[in-house]
C-alpha cells in the first residue's frame, strides 16, 4: 500500500517520520480489523458527510485511497466501506502534506 502512495502521489516518503508512522499503524489496524470484519465500531452516517468535505479539499489524497480500496478489494476481497475510505485518505494527505 505505501507503493501505491509513492506512485499515486510522485512522493519519496519519509519512513522514519510521525506521520509514516501514524499511517502504519493505521494500516495494521485496519489489518486487523479487516481479517476480523468487525462493523462494530462505525461512526455511521457521519462518515459520508466527513468523506465529502476530505475529498473536496484533499482530492490528490482521496484518488489515491480509492487506488488503494480498489487493490484491496482485488487482492483481499474486501470492500472499504466510507469510513475505511476516510481515515485511508487522511492518513495519506498527511503524508501528502510533508512533502
Amino acid at each position: 500500500m505505501t507503493s501505491i502512495v509513492t506512485y499515486q502521489l510522485s512522493v519519496e516518503i519519509d519512513r522514519d517520520s510521525l506521520d509514516y508512522n501514524r499511517f502504519v499503524t493505521h494500516l495494521k489496524f485496519f489489518w486487523q480489523y479487516m481479517m476480523e470484519n468487525d462493523k462494530k465500531h462505525t461512526i455511521g452516517d457521519l462518515s459520508d458527510e466527513m468523506l465529502a468535505i476530505i475529498k473536496g479539499k484533499k482530492v490528490a489524497a482521496y484518488e489515491c485511497a480509492l487506488k488503494v480500496k480498489n487493490f484491496v478489494q482485488k487482492t483481499y476481497h474486501y470492500t472499504l466501506n466510507n469510513e475505511d475510505l476516510l481515515y485511508m485518505t487522511i492518513h495519506i494527505a498527511r503524508i501528502a502534506d510533508a512533502n
